[in-house]
């Protein structure tokens, strides 16, 4: 393992690379590549200072930048929100996305070869719309649904709709005003039939500490569903995560709460009506298997995996399986640092090609920035590996290329990526 970190630490300095762009999110494509945007990071020197789309197989083959912001919104400040929503249409993939510049908010649409950028609808323009969506999801009936942290001049938090040209705003619902301050940052769920959406609030409810609410797709029948309470071993500050899952059962995490007060996975089960907290996460050290879980799938062999911000051996974080079958769960990986040329503090998660593929913003392997990587393993935790992202200083030091680096952790093979094309 020395002799591996050298000769990675050896790569990096001989191609004298300056690393400036933190992965913001994850998706799977139809096309069979994964999609993610990434954001300048603490590099207000360079002249780059764009937001990127990116791709990639899920072996780190074939890297490409697919699309700078700074091509069509200039060059000041950009930050992707939320992440790309995929959507084949006529055969073609689109994605769908909200980027907050210093001058504005947009939704924009953009093919996946990086073609056709179109802004469909701008919100700070609008005096009497909502403001920037914080979570953006699409709807089994074509329609993009938002969150938003307030409602232009009254500060309310909303949920709302709009069709896929950016048109026919609809406020579905505008929250009580204890929720704004702590915010709806959950991703929405819809029932199969999708009539009802369902959505998760950090603060607010009887308790202040969030709920689980249902609403119908027309923005009739708001219902509260559950106040999380942070008593009892019921979770508080929903967050990030929440699936309906193969078994009609609806799953979130909550940052805080439950028996160790470091987080829970939640379940409400629509066959039955029943609430409840099957997991606890525990914090750091020996047998301790995370703590305020932040994000969570379902693979395609049916079980639940869930990314936490801290906890596991180091408590820089941890994955964890839930088997839906038999209500069992176990830690899969904990292998996370804050040392040199390690990672740490994983955020975000998905499944694709039977492997899970884990956002993880914090730590890198250039010298101590921290940039992050892409962690992939295996469903138990086996064969991980890391595609680092990191940017390539031109001789002319005019211009910044992105490059990669693929990292097989406990193995013997270190590999780099160099076919970039825009």
């Amino acid at each position: 393992m020395k002799i591996l970190l050298i000769l990675i630490f050896s790569i990096v300095l001989n191609l004298n690379y300056a690393i400036c762009k933190k992965i913001n999110s994850l998706v799977s494509g139809t096309d069979g590549y994964l999609y993610g945007t990434s954001y300048n990071y603490n590099c207000s020197s360079l002249s780059d200072t764009s937001a990127y789309i990116f791709k990639l197989k899920s072996d780190g083959t074939k890297y490409q930048v697919v699309f700078k912001f700074k091509s069509v919104l200039g060059n000041g400040s950009l930050t992707p929100i939320d992440k790309l929503i995929p959507n084949v249409e006529n055969g073609v993939l689109y994605f769908y996305g909200v980027i907050e510049t210093n001058k504005d908010s947009i939704l924009y649409k953009i093919n996946s070869n990086g073609s056709n950028f179109t802004v469909l609808h701008s919100f700070s323009s609008d005096s009497e719309s909502i403001s920037v969506p914080n979570s953006i999801a699409l709807g089994p009936d074509g329609w993009l649904y938002m969150t938003s942290l307030e409602f232009a001049n009254n500060q309310n938090a909303t949920l709302s709709k709009m069709d896929l040209n950016g048109n026919n705003l609809t406020i579905l619902h505008i929250f009580a005003p204890d929720i704004p301050s702590s915010g709806t940052h959950s991703d929405l769920a819809f029932s199969i039939d999708g009539k009802t959406v369902y959505g998760t609030t950090y603060g607010g409810g009887d308790y202040g500490k969030g709920l689980l609410y249902s609403i119908s797709s027309s923005g009739t029948n708001y219902t509260v569903i559950h106040n999380f309470s942070g008593v009892n071993g019921d979770g508080e500050n929903p967050e990030g995560g929440l699936i309906l899952a193969k078994n009609n059962i609806l799953y979130m995490t909550t940052m805080n709460g439950g028996w160790g007060k470091l987080g829970t996975l939640s379940a409400y089960n629509l066959s039955t009506n029943q609430f409840n907290s099957p997991v606890s996460f525990n914090g750091a050290g020996s047998n301790h298997y995370g703590a305020n879980p932040n994000s969570l799938v379902q693979g395609s062999d049916g079980n639940i995996y869930i990314a936490t911000t801290n906890g596991g051996a180091n408590n820089f974080g941890a994955i964890f399986m839930y088997d839906t079958t038999f209500g069992t769960g176990k830690l899969i990986y904990d292998n996370f640092s804050n040392t040199n040329y390690s990672y740490f503090n994983p955020n975000g998660i998905i499944f694709n090609n039977n492997r899970v593929y884990i956002v993880v913003p914090s730590g890198g392997y250039y010298s101590t920035q921290n940039f992050g990587g892409i962690l992939s393993i295996n469903t138990d935790g086996s064969s991980p590996f890391i595609f680092d992202l990191y940017i390539k200083r031109i001789p002319n030091g005019c211009d910044y290329d992105t490059s990669i680096l693929l990292y097989y952790i406990s193995q013997t093979k270190v590999t780099t990526s160099f076919d970039i094309s825009y």
